[in-house]
């Protein structure tokens, strides 16, 4: 850009980078997938297909709850399918129509759009991954939990951990979720939805973390109540700090090294639990409100 004298350009692409670097350096990986979700939502509505669909793939790669996407998507009220019409099928087409489609409860045609990008990309995880979520919002049980194992086999990641966990919470699958979002939670810290769902769930099944269980966000963790708990997640992912009821100072890279050393150490205990349990609470995220149940 700069060759070329376009200072405009230069500007954008540097306030950008600086905007990336800032929540990487807060290891803010849930607000760089939003950054990404954001920036494909626009490139979309300028009809940009090819850009949409590498901009939402970038932010599926670093975000664990898609809660964002979901919200920008529903935000445009159909907008996003007008801009569809009379273009042709094609890999980025597909994948985005599949998206526009699930999250404005358009399930059934969702399916028919994922499963033409998953036959020819037999081996994408977000595709796997998104007609699993089409099919559970179908109810189609089984094959949703075959579709989340193969993505989990094509690229084991926070975002289809978390939602296998979630998963297999909310259904009567014969196995507890915990241990997918404890090992989500772990791959990404920064996921204020992961940790409320880890949380809760914990909560109830009296499951408690017994490594460093004296340190702050452990013993939070284990005593303390959610909204609380997410709070302080919150702040620390934010402001990379917060400030301890007995007013010490709490440092982020301490306090996730803390909860994740406390985790991976309660992962094996996590793996025997049995059972469906009666859930915390809906399928809303707490920054979008009520979400379809997928």
């Amino acid at each position: 850009a700069g060759s070329f004298g376009d200072l405009e350009l230069v500007l954008a692409r540097t306030r950008e980078g600086r905007e990336q670097y800032s929540l990487l350096e807060k290891g803010d990986f849930e607000g760089l997938g939003s950054w990404f979700f954001t920036r494909g939502i626009h490139s979309w509505k300028e009809g940009n297909l090819s850009l949409a669909f590498d901009l939402v793939l970038s932010g599926l790669m670093r975000a664990t709850c898609d809660c964002q996407l979901a919200a920008l998507v529903q935000a445009e009220k159909g907008q996003l399918l007008d801009v569809m019409k009379g273009i042709p099928s094609s890999p980025e087409s597909d994948f985005l129509s599949s998206i526009a489609l699930v999250f404005q409860e358009r399930a059934q045609e969702a399916l028919a759009s994922i499963d033409r990008f998953v036959s020819r990309f037999p081996l994408s995880e977000p595709g796997h991954y998104f007609r699993a979520r089409i099919l559970a919002s179908l109810g189609n049980k089984k094959e949703a939990w075959a579709d989340y194992q193969q993505a989990l086999r094509l690229n084991d990641n926070s975002r289809v951990r978390y939602r296998m966990g979630r998963f297999a919470e909310s259904n009567s699958l014969g196995r507890a979720g915990i241990a997918d979002l404890i090992r989500s939670v772990n791959q990404n810290p920064s996921s204020l939805c992961a940790h409320r769902w880890l949380k809760g769930i914990a909560d109830i099944r009296r499951f408690k973390l017994q490594e460093r269980a004296d340190r702050f966000l452990v013993r939070l963790f284990n005593e303390g109540k959610n909204a609380a708990f997410l709070e302080v997640i919150r702040l620390l992912i934010q402001n990379g700090k917060c400030i301890s009821p007995e007013g010490e100072p709490v440092f982020a890279p301490v306090a996730f090294r803390d909860l994740r050393h406390a985790l991976k150490h309660a992962l094996a205990r996590a793996k025997i639990q049995l059972g469906n349990i009666e859930l915390p609470f809906g399928e809303d995220c707490p920054a979008t409100g009520e979400l379809p149940a997928i």
